[in-house]
């Protein structure tokens, strides 16, 4: 995900629009030149400073991923040995770090729904499926 943010989509959205930017500039007012090189020149400043805002962003949540699941091993081993206490002061940890992380379950989630609408529609060649049946690619 890193690798597709970095070299093939946001930054070079960012570079892309900035150069049409000052290409439209140069074409339709009469900007000195010497500020269109400034222009120019802080492009590469503003997209270092994205890049480096994407990888802090990565880098948090990988933070977060492996906070949770130390937090989920420690709850494990406490329900293990039966100590409730452990659990609920896991639970809470878990809990606080929940809403910062990416929710890939979410995604995952559709994903599979998808898989299971597309297969039915594919084994009966009917896409008038009943509302029981996507109720169901839903759950599954």
């Amino acid at each position: 995900m890193k690798l597709v943010t970095k070299n093939g989509g946001i930054l070079d959205c960012i570079s892309f629009i900035i150069d049409k930017g000052i290409s439209t500039l140069s074409k339709y007012t009469n900007i000195d030149p010497t500020v269109l090189n400034i222009l120019d020149s802080s492009k590469d400043l503003l997209v270092d400073q994205v890049s480096n805002d994407i990888e802090d962003k990565f880098g948090k949540q990988l933070e977060y991923l492996e906070k949770l699941e130390n937090y989920c091993d420690k709850w494990k081993n406490a329900y293990n040995e039966k100590d409730i206490e452990q659990m609920n002061k896991q639970y809470k940890r878990i809990k606080s770090y929940e809403g910062k992380v990416i929710q890939i379950t979410q995604i995952l989630d559709k994903v599979k729904t998808i898989e299971n609408i597309n297969s039915l529609v594919n084994n009966s060649n009917n896409f008038k499926l009943s509302s029981d049946e996507l109720e169901l690619a839903k759950k599954i």
